[in-house]
C-alpha cells in the first residue's frame, strides 16, 4: 500500500448519510464519474501522478462510461431497471443506445469496448494471456469521454472541463503497460487510487457521500487481487491455480489461502511471532468477512442490480466506509507479506517454480 500520509487517512471523516443512497443507474454513475473526475483533476497537474495508478484510473473511466450508457438505456425506455442488459461490452451497449458503433469504438478503443472490461482489473485473461504489452495512449480517450459525458450525463449535473492539448498532459496520460508484470503491481495501482481518493476527502475536495461506492469497490478489489497474488506466490504447491484466474468469491479464495497459511502459522515455535501472526491473520479475515458479506462476488458496489436484474441488496450504513477503511489499513501488511515472511521463516512450503524465480 502507498501510505505517504498515514495519519491523514486515519483521521478523515468518512461518515455516510444512508438515506441518500439510491439503487439506480444515475446514482451509481454519479458516484463513479465523481471519483474519476478527482483523479483526472490530479492528472491535470502533470506531476507524474497517473502512471502508477493507471489500471484503476482506466477502470474508473470505463466503468463510468458503462454506467452512463446503461443510464441512457433506462432513460430512453419505459421498462423496469432489471431489463437493462447486464453485459459489460461497451460496443453492444452503445449500439443499443443508438450510437454509431464505428465512431464509438474509434473514440474509446483504449477501453477495449468489445470486451467485458476485465483488462483493467487483472493482469491476464482466463487463459493466462496478458492483456497489455505496449504503451497505452489515453489522452484522446479521456478527451472523448469528457465530451461524451458533457453531452449525455444525467441532467448535466456533472460537467467536466476538457483537457488542454499540450505535451505535458499527453505525457501524463501515456501509460507504460510493460511495467505492469504482476498482480502485485496492480494492487499498488488500486491502493494508490484508494489513498488519493481518501486524500481528496481529507482536503474537502469531495465528500465520502459522493464516492463511497467506488471506494468500497476499489478496496474490495484490492483485497481480492492481494489474496490472488499471495496464492501465486505459493507457486506449484497450489494444486489448482485456476482459482486465481476464474474465482471472484472472497470466501473461496480465502479458504484456499487459509489452507496453506494456517498450518504454517501453527508451526511457528516463537510464541511472540505466532501470536502476532494469528492477530494479523484475524484482522485480515475480519476484512475479508465484512467485504464478502457486503459484496460476495464483486458486483454490488458496481451496479444497482444483481446478475438477475433484481435491485442490489447493498445498502450502506453510516459508518461502513470508516469500518472498512480501518480493517483495510490493519490487514494490508498480512495480505501483502504473509507468504514471504512465513516462507523465509521456514514455516511455509512454496513451489519449486517460485524458488527457482527467487534464485535467478
Amino acid at each position: 500500500m502507498i501510505i505517504d500520509d498515514y495519519e491523514k487517512v486515519k483521521g478523515i471523516d468518512l461518515t455516510i448519510n444512508p438515506t441518500l443512497h439510491q439503487r439506480n443507474w444515475t446514482y451509481y454513475y454519479q458516484q463513479y464519474i465523481t471519483a474519476f473526475s478527482c483523479l483526472l483533476d490530479v492528472s491535470r497537474s502533470c506531476n507524474y501522478q497517473t502512471n502508477f495508478r493507471y489500471m484503476a484510473f482506466l477502470f474508473l473511466m470505463r466503468h463510468s462510461l458503462e454506467l452512463l450508457l446503461k443510464n441512457q438505456l433506462e432513460q430512453n425506455q419505459t421498462v423496469p431497471i432489471k431489463s437493462i442488459p447486464m453485459s459489460h461490452n461497451l460496443l453492444q451497449l452503445a449500439d443499443l443506445a443508438g450510437e454509431d458503433k464505428i465512431v464509438f469504438e474509434r473514440d474509446f478503443n483504449v477501453l477495449k469496448c468489445d470486451s467485458e472490461g476485465d483488462c483493467f482489473r487483472y493482469l491476464t485473461d482466463n487463459n493466462n494471456v496478458q492483456y497489455f504489452t505496449g504503451t497505452i495512449d489515453s489522452f484522446d480517450t479521456c478527451q472523448n469521454f469528457i465530451l461524451y459525458n458533457n453531452l449525455h450525463s444525467p441532467d448535466a449535473l456533472i460537467k467536466m472541463i476538457p483537457l488542454d492539448d499540450k505535451k505535458s498532459i499527453r505525457n501524463e496520460l501515456l501509460f507504460h503497460s510493460n511495467e505492469v508484470t504482476t498482480l502485485g503491481i496492480i494492487t499498488t495501482h488500486y491502493d494508490a487510487t484508494i489513498f488519493e481518493l481518501f486524500l481528496q476527502i481529507y482536503s474537502n475536495k469531495v465528500s465520502a457521500n459522493d464516492i463511497y461506492l467506488p471506494l468500497l469497490f476499489l478496496i474490495r478489489h484490492s483485497v481480492e487481487i492481494k489474496i490472488k497474488f499471495a496464492l501465486m506466490n505459493i507457486g506449484n504447491e497450489l494444486s489448482d491455480k485456476s482459482v486465481i484466474t476464474s474465482c471472484h468469491s472472497l470466501n473461496k479464495l480465502w479458504d484456499v489461502f487459509t489452507s496453506h497459511i494456517m498450518p504454517a502459522i501453527q508451526n511457528i515455535t516463537d510464541q511472540e511471532l505466532k501470536n502476532e501472526s494469528l492477530e494479523k491473520y484475524s484482522q485480515a479475515e475480519s476484512l475479508k468477512k465484512l467485504m464478502a458479506v457486503l459484496d460476495a462476488n464483486s458486483f454490488c458496489f458496481r451496479f444497482p442490480v444483481d446478475r438477475k436484474g433484481h435491485l442490489s441488496s447493498f445498502k450502506p450504513t453510516k459508518h461502513i466506509l470508516e469500518e472498512v477503511k480501518d480493517l483495510y489499513l490493519k490487514a494490508d501488511s498480512f495480505l501483502c507479506f504473509a507468504v514471504e515472511v512465513l516462507f523465509e521463516g521456514g514455516y511455509l512450503t512454496i513451489g519449486d517454480d517460485i524458488i527457482h524465480d527467487l534464485m535467478e
